[in-house]
C-alpha cells in the first residue's frame, strides 16, 4: 500500500518524471554522455563538411559534380591571374556560362555567371579592373571584386 503524498510535496527534480525516465535522459544526473550522443555530434559535422565540400566543388564546377568546358582564357596584364569563361554543367543540369578567376593553376573561384544563351567576353581595362561584356541571357550571378581585382560588366 502506497502512502499519499502531503499536498505541500514539491518533488526533487529527479522525482519529478518516472523513476527511470527523466528530462535529460539520464536516470542521474552525474552520468556520463553515451555513444551515442558523441556519434551524434560526429554525425552533425560530418554533415557540415559534406556540405561544405558540395558548396566549394560548385562554387570551383570540380569534378564529378560539374562538366566544365573553357571557351576562352585572358591572362591578366602582368600574367599574375586568368580568367576563363567557361560553359559549366553541375548536377546535370543547364549549362550556364561562367567566369572564373584564379591565380595560376586550374580551378576558379566563379565571379559573373549568365544563362547559356548569353555570349561573353572578357578583357583587362588594367592589373586591378576586369571588363565583362555580354550579349543576349540574364546574369544569374555576380561579384564585384575578388581579391582587390574590381569587376565591371555590361
Amino acid at each position: 500500500m502506497t502512502t499519499p503524498m502531503p499536498a505541500d510535496h514539491h518533488p526533487a527534480p529527479h522525482e519529478a518524471a518516472e523513476p527511470h525516465h527523466v528530462p535529460h535522459g539520464y536516470v542521474h544526473p552525474e552520468e556520463h554522455h553515451h555513444w551515442y550522443w558523441y556519434a551524434g555530434l560526429a554525425a552533425g559535422c560530418l554533415a557540415i563538411a559534406v556540405t561544405f565540400a558540395t558548396w566549394s566543388m560548385f562554387d570551383h564546377a570540380a569534378a564529378p559534380l560539374c562538366t566544365r568546358e573553357i571557351d576562352s582564357t585572358v591572362t591578366s596584364p602582368q600574367g599574375s591571374i586568368d580568367v576563363d569563361v567557361a560553359t559549366v554543367s553541375c548536377f546535370g543540369g543547364a549549362p550556364r556560362q561562367r567566369i572564373m578567376m584564379h591565380e595560376g593553376g586550374g580551378g576558379g573561384h566563379t565571379v559573373v555567371s549568365f544563362d547559356a544563351d548569353a555570349k561573353v567576353q572578357a578583357r583587362w581595362a588594367s592589373e586591378s579592373e576586369l571588363l565583362i561584356t555580354h550579349k543576349g541571357g540574364k546574369v544569374l550571378t555576380f561579384e564585384p571584386a575578388w581579391h582587390g581585382i574590381r569587376i565591371h560588366y555590361r
